[in-house]
């Protein structure tokens, strides 16, 4: 969030070899994530067909977004695809010494590309990108409610996945999250925060047929009070006043 001149930063975890995902955080443009074979490097893959630095996450900026990306180190390559919930076994797309490629969620690094072993096995490593994002399902510590399957699409104010909510049978929803957190009250992101909170309750409670038989007006109540608990807007009132700050912004009659 914050102004355009403001230092991007991007809190996300790696997942790889079966083991719980380790958060990482890259603040400014400079900062860099390197993988590979040297003791020194963030996550290191003693692997001989890995390279000292095979690759480096690092984040670049568009307008006000962090945006992570990968770049290529190495001489045996990096692999990247992004898996899709209609494609979960994309091809890998080889990317060659200093080519670089945007990561989404659950985008998947194959370190390194091209390796041969030996005794005929596969030594190379599958990295999962995991953005943090609200509540998510944690599958180690069996806790967190929206399992966060891929992007559907994004706006200026927020970013939409498609989910499977944990506590309800694993049933299909959309999850909106707010890119804003930490503003000042004055700042016109922080007026469009509530304006999202309107939509959402506005939509599941007056924009529905309510001779529809699926229409649920309490789910919409639900729906309002989840996302002021979890989904991006106790930032903005971290003292508890939500409900008091966002009458400046809408009128619920």
């Amino acid at each position: 969030g914050g102004s355009a001149g403001a230092v991007v930063e991007l809190t996300f975890a790696l997942a790889w070899g079966g083991t719980p995902p380790q958060e990482f955080t890259l603040s400014g443009t400079e900062a860099r994530l390197r993988i590979g074979r040297r003791p020194g490097c963030d996550l290191l893959i003693n692997v001989s067909s890995v390279s000292s630095e095979h690759c480096e996450l690092y984040l670049k900026r568009k307008n006000r977004d962090p945006v992570l990306c990968v770049r290529d180190l190495s001489r045996n390559l990096t692999g990247v695809r992004h898996p899709t919930v209609a494609s979960p076994h994309k091809p890998w797309r080889d990317l060659h010494n200093d080519e670089v490629e945007i990561l989404q969620h659950r985008s998947e690094l194959l370190v390194p590309a091209r390796a041969k072993s030996r005794l005929g096995g596969d030594s190379r490593t599958t990295i999962t990108v995991l953005f943090v994002l609200p509540d998510a399902y944690c599958p180690w510590r069996q806790t967190g409610r929206w399992h966060y399957e891929e992007k559907l699409g994004e706006g200026g104010l927020a970013v939409v996945y498609r989910a499977r909510d944990m506590l309800n049978d694993r049933r299909l929803v959309a999850v909106k999250v707010s890119k804003f957190a930490r503003l000042p009250m004055s700042s016109q992101q922080n007026r469009h925060i509530y304006a999202l909170h309107r939509e959402a309750r506005w939509s599941m409670e007056r924009l529905h047929n309510e001779e529809d038989p699926r229409h649920q007006s309490a789910g919409g109540v639900l729906f309002a009070r989840y996302l002021e608990d979890h989904t991006g807007f106790a930032p903005h009132a971290p003292q508890g006043e939500f409900d008091d700050l966002r009458k400046r912004f809408e009128d619920p009659a």
